[in-house]
Order: C-alpha cells, then structure tokens, then sequence
C-alpha cells in the first residue's frame, strides 16, 4: 500500500505540492481555503469546527497520513498600517494566526492517534524587498510558533520540519520542498529548510537545527 499525504493551504503552491507527492506515489488528499476553487475540499480557516472537519474528511479517504503539508499565507497587504480598518486587521489574525493554530493543533492529534507521521510546515515566500508590518508580524508568530514544537523534540513516532523562501516562485519552491521530503534523513526533526535566489539561480540556504533562529 502506498503512502498517504495530506496537503492542506494556499493554491497554487498546495496544487503543485499535491501533484508532485502523487509523481512520488503517494496517494494524496487536497484541501484549500474557502473561496479558493469549489471543486476542491476547503474549509474555513479561522473556524476550529470547520478545520477539524476538513481533517476529518482527510482521513475518511486516507485512512491514515504519512505527510501533512500545511501551507500558511500572509495578507500581503498594501494599505498603510495607520489606514487599515479594525474588520481588515482582525480577518488578518484570525485567518493566518488562528488558522494555523488550528490546523496544526488537529493535525498533531491525529498524528498522535496514528503514533506516527511527518509534519512540514510551509510558509508562504516572502518578498525580498519587504512586506507589510501586518504580514511581517503574522509571519513571526507562526516561526516563533514552530520553533517552540521543534523545541519539544520528536515524540511518539512524530516528526516536525519546515519550510521558509524568500522571492521564489511556486514551481520554484514546491521543486526544492518537494526534494527536501524526499530525501529527507533520519534528523529530519526540529529544522528549518531555507530557500532563495541569489542572481536568478536557486541556492539553498543553510539546514539547522532549531536553536531559535530563523
């Protein structure tokens, strides 16, 4: 039986994601935000009922997960801060730091049911001439996040690890996450897989161990 995968977040770098893991011979369970495209699975980030939900469906065709793909965006927003309404500011929150909360928390709990499994987290690229302070602090919340669960160590069969990019586009990056999990070795856990371009050629940047850095 082949192994299963569950790739869950933003398009089109989830659809790339989805299609290279079934290249892999995974079989492969697709989920994307409300309001993405309808004939996909989607839930809504922000809500707990309708994330564990979607996690629920994931297993029902699953059955089991061998590799979570979690995909977390930003607003990217281009308002000043000073003139953005409360209602921008709070869907904000709710949709890219409440949503990766409970998408991670449920997530864990399977694979802790299972007593085995692989979790990447994937971050949206961000650009290399800066992004807004709304994004910008959305995005190290989730790092900070992240770093904390990589501090824990691996437990229970449970593997963590993830994915940061800067001023790449999806091919690009799905190329080299895609290789990344593939290839991975037996300290997979707790570690941060970085890349950018560096005169229009894709480089690697360094693979460490979590010790709080970014």
């Amino acid at each position: 039986m082949g192994k299963k995968a569950c790739v869950l977040g933003f398009s089109p770098l989830a659809e790339l994601l989805a299609k290279g893991m079934k290249q892999h011979g995974y079989e492969v369970f697709l989920g994307l935000p409300a309001g993405t495209e309808a004939s996909k699975s989607t839930w809504i980030p922000r809500s707990p009922i309708s994330t564990r939900a979607l996690v629920t469906e994931g297993l029902r065709i699953l059955h089991t997960i061998d590799d979570a793909l979690l995909l977390f965006d930003f607003p990217n927003l281009t308002e000043p801060f000073n003139e953005l309404s409360a209602r921008s500011i709070e869907s904000s929150v709710d949709s890219c730091l409440k949503g990766p909360f409970f998408l991670i928390r449920e997530i864990l709990n399977t694979l802790a049911r299972q007593g085995e499994g692989c979790l990447h987290i994937v971050l949206a690229p961000s650009p290399s001439g800066g992004e807004h302070p709304v994004d910008t602090a959305l995005r190290k919340a989730i790092i900070g996040f992240s770093d904390s669960l990589f501090a824990l160590g691996s437990s229970n069969g449970i593997s963590l690890h993830g994915f940061q990019g800067v001023d790449l586009e999806p091919e690009e990056y799905s190329a080299n996450i895609l290789s990344a999990v593939m290839n991975r070795q037996r300290n997979y856990h707790g570690r941060w897989h970085r890349f950018g371009t560096n005169q229009g050629l894709l480089s690697s940047l360094t693979l460490f161990k979590n010790t709080g850095q970014t």
